[in-house]
């Protein structure tokens, strides 16, 4: 009798999505498909699709009606855009362990506050320092 492998829900946008994460999460799905049965959490393509040879996509409603038994683990891959937002919003309702693939999400964050996907009225005294806010335009 095969031995029954832990249900991981990987929480990530996927190809068509244009994003980098999305190219990632495919990779990553493969990978972890050795050793979990991996349902993909995803706003890309239609629930039910097969996005790798083992792997189905899971809308995000779906997702929070059965998660509370029927995952072992979650594990989110968010990045600056808005292909990230549902993502988030998950995340308030439940938690798992976050892959963030930018240091700064100030796009996400404009979009996810109803701005533009550019961030044009604030601005940055470094990039890399995104606490530093020096005023806004």
């Amino acid at each position: 009798m095969p031995i029954e492998r832990p249900r991981l829900a990987l929480v990530s946008p996927v190809p068509p999505s244009p994003t980098g994460v999305a190219d990632y999460a495919i990779d990553l799905c493969a990978a972890l498909e050795v050793d979990y049965a991996v349902e993909i959490v995803t706003e890309s393509v239609s629930p039910g699709t097969f996005v790798t040879s083992r792997s189905r996509a899971v809308s995000p409603a779906d997702f929070l009606k059965k998660q509370r038994d029927h995952y072992d683990r979650v594990l989110y891959q968010i990045g600056n855009s808005r292909f990230h937002i549902y993502a988030c919003e998950l995340l308030h309702h439940v938690p798992g362990d976050v892959v963030l693939h930018d240091i700064v999400l100030s796009d996400l964050l404009t979009v996810a506050l109803g701005g533009s996907e550019e961030l044009d009225h604030v601005t940055m005294k470094d990039s890399r320092a995104p606490h530093d806010v020096i005023g806004t335009a």
